[in-house]
């Protein structure tokens, strides 16, 4: 969900890995036990899973109940972090800045507006040529009509 969160490892707090002992077995939990924590990513996983119906096997609702205390209290923070800039006058807080490219692809052949939907290739001047006495023409049929 935030970008600013990827990488963050979270440290497993001891009355999580008692109360997790009673679930171990399972993959995901057993990985957790050994390592003590968390990624975040792994954490979202977990949250997806036990959202979905794998609660008793994850860890149960004490277990989701701080996952959803770590991951929301850290969002919260980043989230707030960035509108106070915003607030300070910064126009880009929720943004990443970017630079714009300094040079057009010289290697493409910049088109006029009326030729922006052509599907002709480069090469087809004579074309182009063509379709605008055929525009001309359907004109000056439009104007003799109008005159009629």
């Amino acid at each position: 969900m935030n970008k600013d969160l990827y990488g963050k490892y979270y440290n497993v707090e001891k009355s999580q890995l008692d109360e997790l002992e009673k679930f171990r077995g399972n993959e995901t939990i057993d990985n957790i036990l050994d390592a003590k924590k968390v990624s975040y990513s792994n954490l979202k996983r977990i949250k997806n899973r036990m959202e979905n119906g794998e609660m008793d096997s994850l860890g149960g609702s004490n277990f989701l109940n701080w996952v959803n205390q770590t991951l929301g209290g850290d969002r919260r923070n980043i989230h707030t972090g960035k509108e106070i800039k915003r607030k300070n006058g910064e126009s880009n807080a929720f943004l990443s800045s970017h630079e714009k490219r300094k040079a057009i692809r010289p290697s493409e052949r910049h088109r006029k507006s009326s030729e922006k939907y052509d599907t002709w290739n480069d090469n087809s001047s004579s074309f182009l040529r063509l379709e605008s006495e055929i525009i001309d023409e359907l004109k000056l049929i439009n104007n003799l009509i109008k005159l009629l």
